[in-house]
């Protein structure tokens, strides 16, 4: 019961949330965030917040050009010159259609960039299992994410990987494919994603969990990174900041027994958190306090 009413709730994100303007992507027209959002961050495990990543994927998240589309899917790679960084964005949930395709919750394979032309058949290498509803979109489309970004961009770029909710998903789960199969340095290697679900299963996030720079951000009582639950044998990577959780912050939270705000899901309130908030660091367990600028 407590899936079914999570699921309606995210309907309602994916219908109320979408805010579609004419000519806009996702109805991201501008980054003219709501009233600051100022209060405490909690951050997963012992590292250095990068507030610059996080803004920079964000301000980026607001242009997809050259798009590669997969039904409602959109992706984008994009090379900033001037920072010499690849951004390959994934686009958030806005429709119910969406939503949907979300919810289908069997697993399939992750397949191969480099040793599989085509699904399915004999020999086809497969990195691991994921959701099947991010799954799929990832394997139609990472073909021609990997062509983009061998033509868009420099073998000694930073590639930045970033999504807003089911982006988020589909996000997680490129950058797991290019860092598995070598296809960039590990260290050039970065992932920030939104209201993020868990995306792959447990096997395959324990092997990844921390290998490269990864971080999910999380605001408030969003329900959507308590999906689907870890007692589907899914799980959470990399480390978690949260803007004024109520509950402990560690690699795999939120757990699905949580009150929920589906507003805390919309794309804008990320937004107004991220590029004005004070990163005033929540007080640690040593009764410590600090900042980010």
């Amino acid at each position: 019961m407590k899936f079914s009413a999570s699921v309606v709730a995210l309907v309602c994100v994916a219908s109320k949330g979408s805010g579609a303007k004419e000519g806009v992507v996702g109805g991201r027209s501008s980054f003219e965030p709501l009233d600051a959002v100022v209060g405490p961050i909690q951050i997963s495990g012992k590292r250095d917040l990068n507030v610059d990543l996080f803004k920079t994927a964000l301000e980026k998240y607001a242009v997809f050009e050259d798009p590669i589309v997969y039904g409602t899917d959109v992706m984008s790679v994009m090379r900033d010159h001037d920072s010499l960084t690849c951004h390959i964005k994934v686009q958030g949930s806005t429709t119910v259609e969406d939503w949907f395709h979300n919810i289908l919750i069997g697993t399939e394979p992750i397949y191969s960039i480099k040793k599989c032309k085509t699904e399915g058949r004999k020999g086809c290498v497969r990195v691991g299992r994921g959701m099947k509803g991010f799954v799929g979109a990832f394997n139609k489309m990472r073909h021609l994410m990997w062509d983009q970004m061998q033509t868009k961009c420099n073998s000694t770029d930073t590639y930045v990987f970033s999504g807003h909710s089911r982006g988020g998903a589909i996000a997680q789960i490129a950058s797991v494919v290019v860092y598995s199969e070598k296809l960039v340095p590990k260290e050039q290697i970065k992932l920030v994603t939104f209201g993020a679900p868990r995306a792959i299963k447990s096997r395959l996030s324990d092997r990844i969990h921390l290998k490269f720079e990864q971080w999910r951000l999380v605001n408030r009582k969003d329900p959507v990174p308590s999906l689907p639950y870890s007692f589907m044998g899914y799980k959470h990577f990399g480390s978690m900041v949260c803007h004024e959780c109520n509950y402990e912050t560690q690699r795999d939270a939120p757990g699905s027994e949580l009150f929920t705000e589906p507003s805390d899901h919309f794309f804008e309130n990320y937004v107004a958190w991220v590029m004005k908030n004070n990163w005033v660091l929540a007080e640690s367990a040593s009764g410590a306090t600090s900042s980010v600028a």
